[in-house]
């Protein structure tokens, strides 16, 4: 759950969202996990700074120096997951003038139409493309590239 509070805090707000219940998941079969009470004492707190912090996502989108792209970054010979791809789908759709830019190690079609494909062995960044050839891992590949 603690991984999630940089989306809900620093994300989730740029996006227009405003119901905490709702990004947390209530009323969903996920919410079942939420069983202990630490969880729920960490949900509440985690309420309380949202509450007193989300306003910050009324600052008018034209004046934000954010800017309205989303990147995805898939390595390995693996294809983009099949159940992430309606999650891409409903972010395109929500926000119509953002622009979803797919970061890739190899050719592949985006998972979404409307994506821009970005091949990382083509980009001009030396350091990067060092990173990138000595790392031992898809995982250390892919932290090379959210520099």
């Amino acid at each position: 759950m603690y991984k999630y509070l940089h989306l809900l805090f620093c994300v989730i707000p740029l996006l227009g969202f405003a119901d905490f219940d709702v990004l947390m998941g209530k009323n969903t079969p996920h919410w079942t996990h939420v069983q202990q009470e630490r969880d729920i004492e960490f949900l509440n707190r985690c309420k309380e700074l949202y509450d007193r912090h989300h306003v910050l996502k009324q600052r008018n989108s034209e004046t934000s120096k954010i800017p309205k792209i989303v990147h995805f970054i898939w390595l390995g010979p693996r294809s983009f997951p099949g159940e992430s791809v309606h999650n891409v789908r409903t972010w395109m759709a929500q926000n119509p003038d953002w622009t979803f830019k797919f970061w890739t190690d190899r050719p592949r079609d985006p998972p979404c139409h409307g994506m821009e494909t970005i091949v990382l062995k083509k980009y001009p960044f030396p350091y990067l493309g060092r990173c990138y050839e000595t790392s031992e891992n898809w995982g250390g590949e892919v932290g090379c590239f959210k520099i």
